[in-house]
């Protein structure tokens, strides 16, 4: 009974442990082809971060090989010649370079740092037509791949080398990738369990690592490695040299590897070993021991064995909190530790699992797991976050339901990696719960399951709208800088110039090109010392800002001064890591200060002249006077009549010489009228070429619709001789004289270089002559009172003067431009006038006649004695009955005390106590037909405004002849009164 007791007792537990242990080796398994799997998944991983990284370098270290080629001279070596560019390209890369020689059907090797397996170089090797990289090169296109070079796999990149638009040759780098990715060392370090290793192998089954075969031993003739080569990834279990093996594989495609995981099954079993061994200890102690005993100890035994089979059953149903709490001994209680540890150990693989959540839910990236239907089917608590999203709302929803932008229009991002593999580093927008949208940058993978089936799309993006802001903070500053009127220069510490403006460019005439990589001691002009430039640089390493005036040389050789700030850049550290020179160009500073400097100059001259001309014309006007009344009581060949004319004649020269200096300060009286100037330079067409002679050639250039000016005629036809007087003096051997006439307009960046110019239509006369020129210092003084370059004796020096005044009188502008042997050309600018009939009259010229007289009263009010005598005398010869008063209350009460009629009031306009316009008017009152002449040597008075008469005015200017002021007393006196 016992025996039968022992039987029935101890089968069962045979039996559950038989069970026990074939289920927790299937679990066991499963576990293992985990975690081998995730060991071939961390290996791919790696072999694709150094993919993307040799695709980087590529990128890079063929612009290196490139401007090795470009210093070189563009001169592709003959076969196995010129090894120094490649060389070179490979100590500072440390990649494999080439050059290719391209012929119509292949690509020949010519020059490589590329070495066969015998240390070699591989020049000569050619690639055929046939091949992807030969076409897209004579295509004019750059080729990326991975290729195999000399038996080695390696990420490549392939340039087209252009000479006349056609592809001559070809430039190479490459990366090895067994160098790149140190797979040597990952697989050494991916080992399962003890005696697990890692390998990998080729499409073609060939070992490319193995740690017990050599390279490129060929393993496809063994059943395990074909298996593998039929799927991309999965698990397999097989006999291997009388050992079962447990593998898993995945399939790499950039490298076209297959990268295998292997362990023997017996470390994946051995818990179960352990749990059997002891299992078979115990039943045979209870066996041999526990008969005699196993009434007594059977309700002890079948408690805890009742239990654990329960426990199994909730292990089974995937209950892995599962744990027996159960009193036993002997071999029942082995058993039961044996179980709690397996449920241990399987529970810790779901903790595992957990941690990986606990890891993604934890990541700073977003997360989409996307279903093959487009469809989300898990993802991260940080797109959540970043959405407004609960976890639920988001699994379900289409992955183009939460993409911003033109989502529509770009096509199912599934798709798109189901065709392409991958997308890496694309810029997408996501939208928020209320419609925002957040620039994301995109990374998707697909997902494969263990039969090779895609089972969906993985998507990490991160979120770059601080990098967006920053990029379009740094665009506007980059804007900015590239139109900033101000010349900008960067350099390194050292001066090297990293970045130059636009401005940069016009203010020194270099390009961007020109200057990158130099330094800015190419602008140096020799007018600063070493000194200068020494204060210069202590003051800027000292990390403080210099400011000051530079003068330098631009690419044409021409001088200029700028004002310039140089201000220290320093990084997080404090270390100053760059130099910002911000520049301004002075040159239209300094001539607008020359241009005031110069109109200064002139008006201080001009008031000076003024009042010299209005002191000396009283003095005239009583030498002149008393000459003329003298020669006209002298018979024609009396005595003294040759003395008086030379004092006449002398008088004249000097009053010649108060007019030019009364124009000069523009203190003359115009008479204005609307003139148009192609009749003005008509009328003195003939005059001109007589004044010129014949060896010069006198061209007019006039426009048909010129508009019309404000001028005294007579006055801007003295501007015309005079200047061409001038130009005739320059070309003494003949030349070529033009005048042209031209409307033009003068706008706000004409004003901004020519001071005191108002914007606006202007009537334009240029005189351009071929004569002998100016050079800037002559130019510079050219309108100045008494200054020439001819001979003493034959000019005053007021010729220009003259007409500087003359036209500056008439609102207008005049400017000089000559250069040394190359001719001079002056510009008049005169305002047009916007209405008015045009009229044009000629001064009036003639021999002076008998002096007309008359018997009519004159009221005479001259403050200066002598004038006012020469008058008197000059009214009493004429005939006139003169009522003299030496100031204006003088003449009131004699005009109050004279009974008879008082028909001209001829009146110094300046006189103390009451001036002359007072006078006139405080006449027309007490005596409403009385006619009024003013007479004065001084413009800037109450009747004449900016050296123009008010209407129905008449005036004389001082010095004036005798037969001047009749004349005028009579044209005063015979003018019919205008009644209204």
């Amino acid at each position: 009974m016992v025996l039968i007791g022992g039987l029935a007792i101890t089968i069962p537990l045979v039996v559950t442990a038989f069970l026990l242990t074939l289920k927790a080796k299937t679990t066991l398994e499963a576990e293992a082809q985990d975690r081998l799997a995730g060991i071939t998944s961390k290996v791919v991983q790696m072999c694709r971060m150094n993919e993307e990284f040799a695709q980087g370098k590529l990128g890079k270290d063929a612009m290196v090989l490139r401007e090795n080629f470009d210093r070189a001279g563009r001169v592709i070596p003959e076969e196995g010649k010129d090894f120094s560019v490649v060389d070179h390209t490979s100590n500072l890369t440390g990649s494999l370079a080439t050059i290719f020689r391209m012929a119509d059907t292949y690509m020949l090797r010519v020059a490589t740092n590329v070495r066969r397996h015998d240390g070699s170089r591989a020049v000569g090797t050619t690639i055929g037509s046939d091949s992807p990289v030969f076409q897209a090169n004579r295509a004019g296109k750059i080729y990326r791949g991975r290729n195999k070079v000399v038996n080695d796999w390696c990420a490549t990149q392939y340039d087209p080398i252009f000479v006349n638009g056609k592809v001559v040759g070809v430039l190479f780098v490459g990366v090895k990738l067994q160098d790149l990715s140190s797979l040597r060392n990952v697989l050494a370090g991916m080992r399962a369990w003890t005696t697990g290793f890692t390998y990998v192998i080729d499409s073609a089954g060939k070992i490319v690592l193995h740690p017990k075969a050599s390279a490129d031993e060929d393993g496809s003739r063994h059943a395990p490695v074909a298996e593998i080569l039929k799927k991309r990834e999965g698990s397999i279990r097989y006999w291997w040299q009388g050992t079962d093996i447990i593998a898993s594989w995945q399939y790499f495609e950039p490298w076209d590897w297959y990268i295998v995981s292997q362990v023997p099954a017996r470390e994946c079993f051995s818990p179960v070993q352990s749990i059997i061994l002891f299992s078979v200890v115990a039943l045979l102690a209870c066996l041999t021991l526990g008969l005699a005993t196993m009434y007594s100890y059977s309700r002890k035994v079948l408690g805890p064995v009742t239990k654990l089979a329960d426990a199994a059953d909730r292990l089974a149903q995937g209950d892995r909190s599962t744990h027996v709490e159960a009193r036993a001994s002997g071999e029942v209680a082995l058993l039961v530790d044996s179980f709690n540890r397996l449920a241990v150990d399987l529970e810790s693989t779901t903790v595992s699992k957990n941690y990986v959540n606990n890891i993604l839910n934890s990541m700073i990236d977003t997360l989409l797991i996307v279903s093959p239907d487009g469809a989300i089917r898990n993802c991260n608590a940080a797109i959540c976050s970043l959405l407004g999203y609960e976890e639920k709302e988001l699994i379900g929803k289409s992955m183009e339901s939460i993409l911003g932008g033109d989502a529509n229009g770009r096509g199912s991002i599934v798709e798109e990696v189901r065709e392409r593999g991958f997308i890496r580093n694309r810029e997408i927008a996501y939208a928020t719960v209320q419609g925002q949208e957040i620039p994301m940058l995109l990374s998707a993978s697909p997902m494969y399951g263990g039969a090779g089936d895609f089972e969906g799309v993985v998507c990490v993006a991160q979120d770059i709208t601080i990098r967006k802001q920053a990029e379009e903070n740094l665009a506007r500053l980059g804007m900015a800088v590239e139109q900033a009127g101000e010349a900008v220069v960067i350099t390194d510490p050292e001066g090297t110039i990293q970045y130059v403006n636009p401005s940069f460019e016009r203010l020194s005439g270099y390009g961007r090109d020109e200057v990158l990589g130099k330094n800015p001691r190419i602008l140096k002009s020799g007018k600063q010392n070493r000194e200068f430039y020494q204060s210069m640089w202590n003051t800027i390493k000292q990390g403080k800002v210099w400011s000051g005036k530079l003068v330098n040389r631009n690419k044409e050789g021409s001088l200029f001064e700028e004002f310039a700030v140089i201000s220290p850049v320093r990084d997080a550290s404090g270390r100053i890591v760059n130099y910002v020179g911000v520049k301004r160009d002075l040159t239209h500073e300094i001539e607008m200060e020359e241009q005031l400097r110069q109109s200064q100059k002139m008006e201080a001259i001009g008031k000076l002249a003024g009042g010299v001309a209005h002191d000396f014309n009283n003095l005239l006007t009583v030498i002149t006077g008393y000459c003329e009344l003298i020669l006209y009581g002298l018979p024609k060949h009396g005595p003294w009549r040759q003395e008086i004319e030379g004092i006449k004649h002398a008088a004249d020269r000097a009053a010649a010489v108060t007019r030019q200096l009364l124009a000069f300060s523009r203190k003359q009286v115009f008479q204005l009228k609307d003139v148009n100037m192609n009749g003005v330079v008509a009328d003195l067409d003939g005059m001109l070429r007589r004044l010129i002679g014949e060896d010069i050639d006198l061209q007019t250039s006039l426009r048909e619709d010129l508009w019309n000016v404000r001028i005294d005629p007579a006055q801007i036809e003295q501007v015309i001789v005079n200047i061409v007087v001038n130009a005739r003096d320059a070309m003494p051997e003949g030349g070529k004289l033009t005048i042209e006439t031209a409307n033009v307009m003068l706008d706000e960046m004409y004003v901004q270089t020519h001071l005191q110019v108002e914007p606006g239509p202007y009537v334009m006369i240029a005189i351009a002559d071929t004569g002998c020129g100016m050079d800037e210092a002559t130019r510079s003084r050219i309108f100045e009172p008494f200054f020439t370059t001819k001979e003493v004796g034959k000019g005053t020096g007021l010729g220009l003067s003259t007409v500087y005044g003359i036209i500056k009188q008439s609102s207008g502008y005049i400017w000089a431009y000559s250069e040394p042997g190359r001719g001079t050309t002056f510009k008049i600018y005169l305002p047009k006038v916007l209405r008015g009939e045009m009229e044009h009259a000629s001064a009036v010229r003639g021999p002076a006649g008998s002096l007309p007289g008359g018997a009519e009263t004159v009221l005479l009010a001259e403050d200066e004695g002598l004038v006012r005598e020469l008058v008197i005398e000059i009214l009493k010869q004429g005939g006139y009955s003169v009522l003299p008063a030496c100031d204006g209350e003088e003449a009131v009460r004699i005009a109050g005390q004279h009974n008879g009629t008082i028909h001209l009031l001829i009146t110094d306009v300046v006189m103390p106590q009451m001036n002359g316009r007072e006078l006139a008017r405080r006449m027309l009152a007490s005596r409403p037909g009385i006619k009024v002449i003013y007479i004065s040597g001084y413009t800037e008075d109450a009747i004449i405004h900016h050296g123009v008469l008010d209407p129905g005015m008449h005036f004389v200017q001082k010095p004036f002849r005798p037969g001047d002021l009749v004349r005028k007393i009579r044209e005063v006196l015979d003018t019919p009164e205008v009644t209204a």
